[in-house]
């Protein structure tokens, strides 16, 4: 025998099924007692036909489920002072803040580097080793190496600086900077400038 429901049917055993669990976890006002007429005999009793419930749609707990599973937003960016935010140097990486470029006409700053630092770790400091090479040879050349603590070009400060004409490669121990960067300062001549360094 089948019940006919809004949603869809369900079988009289079924029904049966909900209403006992309903008993046995329900309200006391709810469970029922055994009338005489319902006994057959001394330890069979016989239920009365029970009311089928209003609706047993299955849409909610579908809902439910797809609630339960949406994703949350990850935490946002922290903001920077420049437009891209700068490539991070691990050790071993080489970072290029001119790659074979024209001479800038006046004093310019390269690309700059973010050096990551480890939480748990002492600070000791980095050992930076940099390096400038020239297509052709300048008369006169004037490079400087510069770290900050924040990507912020008015607080840049000089580390190293090079007039090697021939160009060179140079290492400073001890650096305690968060962003690196090399800063063309002048020049005489010369051709095809490359400045890189390594952490």
């Amino acid at each position: 025998m089948w019940y006919t429901f809004p949603c869809r049917k369900v079988r009289s055993d079924s029904v049966g099924a909900f209403r006992i669990l309903g008993l046995l976890f329900g309200a006391p006002s709810e469970r029922l007692t055994p009338k005489r007429s319902q006994l057959h005999s001394k330890n069979t009793i016989s239920a009365p036909l029970m009311q089928a419930p209003k609706c047993l749609c299955i849409s909610d707990f579908r809902t439910n489920s797809r609630k339960s599973k949406s994703r949350t937003k990850g935490a946002k960016m922290p903001s920077y002072q420049n437009a891209v935010p700068p490539s991070s140097l691990f050790p071993g990486d080489v970072g290029f803040s001119f790659n074979n470029e024209t001479f800038p006409g006046s004093a310019q700053a390269g690309s700059q580097f973010a050096i990551p630092s480890y939480a748990g770790q002492p600070d000791t400091g980095t050992a930076v080793r940099w390096q400038t090479i020239f297509g052709t040879a300048p008369t006169a050349v004037s490079l400087i190496l510069q770290g900050a603590m924040a990507d912020v070009d008015t607080e840049y400060q000089t580390i190293d600086t090079t007039t090697n004409t021939a160009g060179e490669a140079r290492t400073v121990n001890g650096v305690q900077a968060r962003f690196l960067r090399i800063k063309f300062s002048s020049s005489t001549g010369g051709s095809g400038l490359t400045a890189k360094l390594l952490v």
